[in-house]
C-alpha cells in the first residue's frame, strides 16, 4: 500500500481490501484528476482529509508505508502549511457561532441583528459559506455588510450574483440601496433581450475597481454562453477567413475553456485567442466565439460569485449548475444563500457544497453509497453517519430558524380545512384511480351538449389528473382545462368572509386554477390580482406594490413563479387551495408572509384538503385517501427529515417518522 498525496488531497492505492484505509471511501480521489490551485482547499481538507491522516501517522501500521516520491512530499508539506490554517479558520468560525468570540466589527447603515452579526463575519473569515437561513431571517443584508467590509479591506470590486428575477428586484437591489457604506454600481443581467443582458454583463467588465459592483445573473442565461453546452456551428457556416479551420478551433475549445477555470494565464492566452477570432468570423461561428469570450472575461474578472436560493443547483449534473461551477472555481470567494437547502433528499447539499470546490468529494455515487439510506423510500443519511454528515453540514455552513433568532415574529398556525368533493367529482376520481381514463359529460361548448375524456397514460400523469379532479378541474385529452365542481372556491370565499377585511394570499400550483380563483373572487365584489409565470416583471412589482398598500384584499398567485424574494407582509393569512412535492415552494412560500416586518399577533396557513363523498359507492372508508393528503403528508415528513439533518443539537428523530410514514402506508394498503 502507498500513501501519497494527489489532487492537493490524499488518496490511497491498496494492494489487499483489508489494509488500513486512514481516508474516507466518500473523500478519496480518482488518482488521475489533478487540481493546481493548494491554497483554494476548502475547510474539509483538514477535518476529513489531513486529521485521518495524522491519525495515521500516528499509529504503530506507519512505519509500514511509506511516501510515493519526494515530489509528493513537497506537496504534503504545502498542504499541512495550508490545512493547518484552514483548521484555525475553523475553529474560529466554531467559536463565533457559538458565541465564545464576539463577531468582527464593520460598518453598517442599519443596525443589523445579532445572528446578522455573525453571519457577516463568518463571510468575512471564510472564503467558502453558506448561509443556510430561514426566509425573513436578514440574509441578503449579511452579504452586503460582508461584501461592504472586503471592499474596504482587501478591495473587492467584481462581485456576481445568481438570483431568482423576483428576488433581484424585491430584495437584492432594495437591501443594496439601504445597506451600502461604499460607492456602488448595480448591474442587472436578468431580464429584457438578449442583447440588452450582453450589454449590461459588458458594461459590469469595464467597470473601475473604485466601486463595488455587482453583476446579477439569472440561473438559465449564464450557462447558455458557455462553449462546453453549445453546438458546434456546421461546416460553411461563418467561415469567411478560414474555412474549416473555425470548426477544428471550436472544437477544441471545449477543452481550453475547461482548463482555462484554474489558471489566469491559460485565460488571458485563451481571451486573446477569441477576440482575434471572434473580429473575423461571421455567422454561429461569430456567436459562438463572442459568447465564449464574454463568459471567459467575466470568469476571469470575478472575485465573489453568490447563489441566492441555491437549492436551485443541487442537480449537480444539469447544465445550470456545471455552468455557474466554471464561475464559482475560478472566485477567489464562494457564497450560498438559501432558506432551504434540503427539499427532497441529503444529496441536494452535494451539488451546492460542489459550488466550493472541484475535489469536495470523490464522486456523486461514492458520497451517495457512504452517506445515504434509502429506508421506508424516503433517502435520508444513514443513522450511523448522522453525527458525521451534521459535523461535515455545519463546517460548511450557518444554520438559522427563524424561531430561534426573531423572537418578535408571531407563531405560524397551520389549519386543514377538509373540501367534500360532489359525488360526480368523486366519481370520476375514483374511475380515473381505478381505471386511468374517466369521461365528463354535461359540457357546453360552442353552444352544444359534449364531453370530454381524460386519460393518464402512467402513474405519474394519474398523480397529476387526480391532483386536479380535487381541485376541482381536469386537463383533457387534447390539453383543454375544464371545470368540474367548485368545492374548493366555495371553501376559499368561506374562509375570506371569516377574516373579514384582512388582506389573504392565495396559492395554486396550477395556473388554470389561479385564473379561475381570481375571476371567481372578482365576480364577487373582491379587490384581487394574480400573478404567475405569464405576468411581466413589472406589472408583477406594481401588483405587490397595491397589494402592500392596502389596494388589493386578495392576491392569487403560483409558488413557483412567486415564491421566492417576495414581501407580502400586509397579509397574515394563506390559503393552499393546491400543493405539489416541492418542498423548497411550500417552505418559501410560507415565508414570503411571516418574515421580518410582520406584526400581526398570529400568522395562519389554510391548507385545503379533499375528501371523497362516503354517499358514492367505492369511498367508504377511504374518504380521505385522496392525492393531495398524501401530498401534504409527504411535505411535512421531508421537512422533518431537513430540520433533523440541519440541526446540530438534533431535533426530532427522523427514524421515528419514517416508521410511521411506513405503517400508514402499509395500512391504507390493506383497507
Amino acid at each position: 500500500m502507498i500513501v501519497g498525496f494527489n489532487s492537493k488531497v490524499f488518496f490511497v492505492k491498496r494492494s489487499s481490501p483489508l489494509e488500513f484505509d486512514p481516508v474516507p471511501f466518500y473523500a478519496r480521489r480518482r488518482v488521475n484528476q489533478e487540481i493546481d490551485a493548494v491554497a483554494k482547499l476548502p475547510y474539509y481538507a483538514y477535518e476529513f482529509f489531513y486529521k485521518p491522516y495524522q491519525e495515521f501517522q500516528d499509529s504503530i501500521l506507519f512505519d509500514s508505508f511509506k511516501l510515493a516520491d519526494v515530489k509528493e512530499l513537497e506537496e504534503a508539506e504545502a498542504i499541512e502549511r495550508e490545512v493547518k490554517t484552514l483548521s484555525s479558520v475553523y475553529a474560529r468560525s466554531q467559536k463565533l457561532k457559538e458565541g465564545e468570540i464576539p463577531p468582527i466589527s464593520y460598518p453598517s447603515n442599519l443596525e443589523p441583528y445579532p445572528h446578522q452579526k455573525v453571519a457577516t463575519s463568518l463571510l468575512i473569515l471564510n472564503p467558502d459559506y453558506a448561509l443556510f437561513m430561514e426566509q425573513g431571517t436578514g440574509k441578503t443584508k449579511s452579504v452586503i455588510d460582508a461584501l461592504n467590509y472586503l471592499h474596504l479591506k482587501e478591495g473587492i470590486s467584481k462581485v456576481v450574483i445568481f438570483a431568482p428575477i423576483s428576488v433581484v428586484y424585491s430584495t437584492w437591489i432594495k437591501e443594496i440601496e439601504r445597506n451600502q457604506t461604499v460607492p456602488f454600481k448595480v448591474f442587472p443581467a436578468i431580464d429584457g433581450s438578449r442583447k440588452e443582458k450582453v450589454a449590461e454583463i459588458n458594461r459590469w467588465l469595464i467597470s473601475t475597481r473604485d466601486k463595488l459592483n455587482y453583476l446579477f445573473l439569472s440561473y438559465d442565461f449564464w450557462w447558455r454562453l458557455l462553449p462546453v453546452f453549445r453546438q458546434i456551428p456546421g461546416k460553411g457556416e461563418g467561415e469567411r477567413y478560414f474555412g474549416t479551420k473555425f470548426k477544428s478551433y471550436a472544437e477544441k475549445l471545449r477543452k481550453a475553456f475547461a482548463d482555462a477555470r484554474f489558471s489566469s494565464k491559460v485565460r488571458k492566452k485563451l481571451i486573446e485567442e477569441l477576440k482575434f477570432l471572434a473580429a473575423r468570423s461571421s455567422g454561429k461561428f461569430h456567436k459562438l466565439f463572442s459568447d465564449a469570450l464574454l463568459a471567459l472575461q467575466v470568469i476571469d474578472q470575478v472575485e465573489v460569485t453568490v447563489a441566492d436560493e441555491s437549492h436551485k443547483i443541487k442537480n449537480s449534473s444539469s447544465k445550470r449548475a456545471r455552468g455557474i461551477y466554471y464561475l464559482s472555481w475560478a472566485s477567489d470567494r464562494r457564497y450560498l444563500l438559501t432558506g432551504t437547502p434540503i427539499t427532497r433528499s441529503p444529496m441536494d447539499l452535494y451539488g451546492q457544497f460542489l459550488f466550493f470546490h472541484p475535489i469536495i468529494f470523490r464522486s456523486k455515487e461514492a458520497f451517495y453509497s457512504y452517506f445515504i439510506d434509502n429506508f421506508g423510500r424516503i433517502e435520508s443519511v444513514d443513522f450511523g453517519k448522522r453525527e458525521e454528515f451534521k459535523k461535515l453540514v455545519d463546517g460548511f455552513s450557518l444554520i438559522v430558524k427563524k424561531e430561534e433568532v426573531l423572537k418578535d415574529l408571531p407563531p405560524k398556525r397551520f389549519l386543514v380545512r377538509d373540501v367534500i368533493l360532489s359525488k360526480e367529482t368523486t366519481m370520476h376520481y375514483l374511475e380515473m384511480e381505478r381505471e386511468l381514463i374517466t369521461v365528463v359529460k354535461g359540457l357546453r361548448r360552442e353552444g352544444k351538449e359534449d364531453e370530454a375524456f381524460v386519460v393518464a397514460s402512467h402513474v405519474l400523469p394519474l398523480l397529476i389528473k387526480l391532483n386536479q379532479l380535487a381541485s376541482g378541474f381536469v386537463i383533457d385529452a387534447d390539453g383543454n382545462p375544464i371545470a368540474v365542481s367548485r368545492e374548493k372556491l366555495e371553501v376559499i370565499e368561506d374562509i375570506l368572509e371569516e377574516r373579514g377585511n384582512r388582506q389573504t394570499v392565495i396559492w395554486s400550483v396550477y395556473n388554470f386554477e389561479v385564473d379561475r380563483i381570481e375571476e371567481f373572487l372578482e365576480k364577487r365584489g373582491w379587490r384581487v390580482a394574480k400573478i404567475d409565470g405569464n405576468v411581466p416583471n413589472e406589472a408583477r412589482r406594481e401588483i405587490i406594490d397595491m397589494f402592500q398598500s392596502g389596494e388589493l384584499q386578495v392576491l392569487v398567485a403560483n409558488p413557483l413563479a412567486s415564491g421566492v424574494g417576495l414581501n407580502l407582509t400586509a397579509a397574515d393569512a394563506a390559503i393552499y387551495s393546491s400543493l405539489n412535492y416541492m418542498l423548497d415552494a411550500f417552505l418559501q412560500s410560507q415565508d414570503r408572509i411571516h418574515r421580518i416586518g410582520q406584526d400581526a399577533e398570529k400568522v395562519d396557513y389554510f391548507i385545503l384538503l379533499s375528501r371523497l363523498n362516503p354517499a358514492v359507492r367505492g369511498a367508504a372508508g377511504r374518504a380521505e385517501l385522496t392525492i393531495d393528503r398524501k401530498i401534504y403528508e409527504r411535505l411535512l415528513l421531508k421537512e422533518k427529515m431537513a430540520d433533523e439533518l440541519l440541526s446540530v443539537e438534533g431535533r426530532e428523530a427522523v427514524a421515528k417518522v419514517v416508521l410511521e410514514y411506513v405503517d400508514q402506508l402499509e395500512g391504507s394498503s390493506k383497507e
